[in-house]
């Protein structure tokens, strides 16, 4: 049978097939939107003021929200597509709006960033989830450390464990002299207890108030901050009230977020 101009073709194509079908796509330490996290057990603790806190057992991002897991938000239409790009950015400076991941090709897997309260908490609720509380928060990352501990124990912050900045002063020395945030995951020597990522560094995280009232803080801290003191991580740091109509708009490179969700009804 003669061969026709058109069989290479098909047998290019063929290979092509072949070849996709044995690629394997890089995998993402963050969970898509199926998976419910990881269990952390809930309790009760007291604080440092000596208040007494009541932390149900959650489902808890393994690490902070990526850049690809939220675009997917977008395509879906449940989350709005108005930010990352900088111009939202509480601040000036080109080295500043680089760093905001969403708008900066091939930073898929690291943490969303330059996003405003609003644009997190839509994505939470897109994937049937919500913020933590700030107590909650504190408990995921401390499990029982401690005011002066680490998710990792007592060891100080170092690059080994986490995405802090180096002990200099120049731009090139944050986040561990690559000067911006790192993929997700990155520290795996700086896991909690149960196995949650990034809770120091990288980015800090939006907490909202425990009394239900419309205020938020971080918590965490980021790729900028050079040593992490245990109670800076952890204790209670001033809240910041928002209005119910409050606009997709804020935020900083240096906050991104993670979600959990209750494990019981």
């Amino acid at each position: 049978m003669p061969r026709t101009k058109s069989q290479p073709l098909l047998a290019f194509a063929l290979m092509g097939l072949v070849l996709l079908g044995c690629h394997k796509p890089t995998a993402s330490p963050y969970q898509d939107s199926a998976m419910p996290g990881l269990l952390v057990k809930g309790t009760r603790y007291v604080d440092d003021e000596g208040k007494t806190h009541h932390v149900p057992d959650l489902y808890v991002d393994r690490t902070e929200v990526t850049v690809d897991a939220f675009r997917q938000c977008v395509r879906a239409r449940g989350c709005s597509p108005d930010v990352g790009n900088g111009s939202s950015y509480i601040g000036q400076g080109r080295f500043l709006k680089e760093n905001c991941n969403y708008s900066t090709r091939g930073r898929e897997l690291h943490p969303m960033n330059c996003l405003g309260l609003a644009h997190a908490m839509q994505f939470c609720e897109w994937r049937g989830a919500r913020l933590p509380t700030a107590s909650e928060w504190e408990w995921i990352a401390r499990a029982g450390a401690g005011p002066e501990g680490f998710p990792w124990g007592f060891e100080s912050p170092s690059c080994e464990r986490a995405i802090v900045s180096l002990s200099c002063n120049e731009l090139q020395c944050f986040g561990c002299g690559r000067g911006s945030t790192w993929p997700v995951g990155s520290k795996p020597q700086g896991a909690s207890r149960d196995g949650i990522l990034d809770l120091a560094g990288n980015v800090g995280e939006y907490v909202l108030s425990d009394d239900g009232r419309r205020q938020f803080s971080i918590r965490g801290r980021s790729y900028v901050d050079h040593f992490v003191i245990g109670s800076e991580l952890t204790t209670p740091a001033a809240f910041s009230p928002f209005a119910p109509e409050f606009p997709y708009s804020g935020g900083s490179t240096e906050t991104g977020f993670r979600c959990v969700r209750d494990a019981s009804p």
